[in-house]
């Protein structure tokens, strides 16, 4: 049972102890560095799947993590402390921080029927983007800029700990300059629900790119729902090119007109329109915010909805420091991908399952002559419970539509969000067949047909992967970038 877990693995001068979250790459466990001198201290360590271990373009990204994330530094964002590459195992050594992740911090709030309040959400709103405006501005050894873009930022990559500082987390999927492994014209990095026009419609993804995400979480926060999220994932991807935001003063009275002009402006299509800089976004809030939350306020707010986690928490860390975990893993629940809907017709957060694209997806048409099955470079897609399949075609066909727009016109917003239809394009025939834990997919974008072979994987599949085949297919049940404290809510 050691994928389970591996409490008691040893790597360099740490120790693997219980897990925390485990995802498609990777999975996160307490750790414990042992030094000279009796010295030692509790990690939280990133340990890529064995059976990815031996893949080059795994092993690529997983260094590439390690390097962006060690060029950041700054109380905002989640040291990276170690990396250790000993036989099969592959280890990203993190600091470990007592908090939550802020999805599952929203989820209890939703339901406990409460709101989070505005001083809160301006205080967690202003941490995440401190720790991305040093992301952005990180520079490499010989002082040029790295051009980091997380291209991921959702509350999911957010961790919030009991002190009250917000910390992002994960740059797994970050751009960088520098990086090893590029991501090729066509590919979709991230969680669509929080994705910026741009990355749909193969524009130019920079730090603009982060701050619509950022202005998209905020916006979230304060109303109690996703901003874009619909139970359609065609319609969700419609909405973000699409739809104009509804109004947040028509969600709650206790936000101020001007507070809802500076989200308005980092939610804008164009990025032009929005903040050049996370610096600047911070100084438009605090320019109309005149009491925005303390760390202590924050703090309490923490405890207050998820102190059993960092109870939990606490007690495995004491196992941890005595050698003897409490538990050799900590479960990690799952939602079933059901969608129910609030009587008003509308989906809450806590309804609603992040829909993600946890690798990479390629829109990218395939290259000519190729064959279906013709090895592991075949362009096949192996994606969990058949949602992500039916999602990755609903996402092609909505960009192929809006892509033949000559400009896709924002509208106002007639309910949770309004869109304007986008020109009919049907999209690829399928044929797809597949046990109930995978489902194989090939993606042809052609006007005339476009067949599915089915393909096996194992009963352990847990997220989607690359579109060149890949050793496991994993699902988006669990986090694929997991980080300490992230414990989701059963929602």
């Amino acid at each position: 049972m050691a994928d389970q877990g591996a409490p008691g693995l040893r790597a360099g001068r740490y120790q693997l102890f219980g897990r925390i979250a485990a995802g498609g790459m990777a999975t996160v466990h307490f750790g414990l560095l042992r030094g000279d001198q009796g010295f030692s201290r509790v990690v939280a360590i990133k340990r890529m799947l064995p059976q990815l271990s031996g893949d080059p373009v795994f092993v690529t990204m997983f260094r590439d993590e390690a390097m962006v994330a060690s060029r950041i530094k700054h109380p905002n964002v989640v040291p990276v402390l170690d990396v250790v590459a000993e036989r099969a195992e592959a280890w990203l050594v993190m600091e470990y921080i007592r908090g939550v992740a802020l999805s599952t911090l929203l989820q209890r709030t939703v339901e406990r029927g409460e709101r989070v309040p505005v001083p809160v959400a301006v205080a967690v709103v202003s941490g995440i983007l401190s720790g991305l405006h040093a992301a952005h501005a990180a520079r490499g050894p010989d002082g040029p800029s790295l051009g980091i873009v997380h291209r991921d930022v959702s509350p999911q990559n957010v961790l919030v700990d009991a002190d009250g500082v917000a910390r992002v987390v994960d740059f797994g999927i970050a751009k960088a300059s520098s990086k090893l492994h590029i991501t090729t014209e066509g590919e979709l990095k991230g969680k669509v629900n929080y994705m910026a026009p741009e990355q749909f419609g193969g524009g130019q993804v920079d730090r603009r790119t982060d701050l619509f995400a950022v202005a998209n979480v905020f916006w979230s926060m304060l109303a109690g729902r996703m901003l874009y999220g619909s139970e359609d994932p065609s319609q969700t991807v419609n909405n973000i090119l699409r739809a104009r935001p509804p109004s947040l003063r028509a969600q709650r009275e206790d936000v101020s007109l001007e507070l809802e002009k500076v989200i308005e402006r980092g939610l804008a299509k164009q990025p032009d329109v929005r903040y050049p800089t996370a610096r600047e976004f911070i100084e438009a809030i605090e320019a109309v915010i005149s009491m925005p939350g303390t760390a202590r306020s924050v703090g309490a707010w923490v405890e207050r909805l998820a102190g059993d986690v960092l109870a939990k928490h606490d007690r495995e860390v004491e196992g941890v420091e005595r050698g003897e975990p409490a538990s050799s893993t900590l479960a990690v629940e799952k939602t079933d991908g059901a969608v129910p809907l609030s009587a008003d017709g509308t989906t809450t957060m806590s309804e609603l399952p992040t829909q993600e694209i946890p690798s990479s997806l390629s829109l990218a048409p395939p290259e000519p002559g190729a064959q279906k099955g013709r090895g592991p470079r075949a362009l096949v897609l192996f994606v969990a419970a058949g949602g992500a399949a039916l999602l990755l075609l609903l996402v092609y066909a909505s960009v192929t539509a809006l892509r033949s727009a000559k400009s896709p016109a924002e509208v106002p917003s007639s309910g949770p969000t309004a869109t304007e239809q986008a020109p009919a394009a049907a999209p690829p025939p399928i044929v797809a067949t597949a046990e109930p834990s995978a489902v194989a997919v090939e993606v042809t974008p052609s006007s005339s047909s476009s067949a599915a072979a089915p393909a096996s994987a194992s009963a352990q599949a847990e997220q989607s992967v690359s579109a060149s085949a890949r050793p496991r297919a994993p699902s988006r049940g669990d986090n694929p970038s997991a980080v300490p404290g992230f414990i989701p809510a059963r929602p």
